[in-house]
């Protein structure tokens, strides 16, 4: 079994200690070249730009997934990940 933990900084590591990391998509995120500043006439330019960075989350998301579960078929084990139902009942 491939165990998976979900995360922010390192977007999935599996239980063989591969982490496959959203560096690269969090330097993409937020990088809009002054868009995100502009002023309220650009509010087109500002949406156009969140499904812009939504497609490309979307994508790497769906590429890391892929190799967990080729990564998985090829060594004949199955994929498990972490259950966090009730964490937050926890804390506080």
């Amino acid at each position: 079994m491939i165990g998976v933990d979900l995360g922010i900084v390192n977007i999935a590591t599996d239980s063989d200690g591969v982490i496959y990391s959203g560096k690269h998509l969090n330097s993409v995120r937020g990088s809009g070249g002054g868009c995100k500043r502009s002023r309220p006439r650009g509010q087109g330019r500002l949406k156009k730009l969140s499904r812009k960075e939504q497609r490309f989350a979307n994508h790497v998301n769906h590429t890391i997934s892929k190799r967990i579960v080729e990564k998985a078929q090829r060594t004949n084990r199955a994929v498990a990940l972490e259950d966090l139902r009730g964490i937050r009942e926890g804390q506080g």
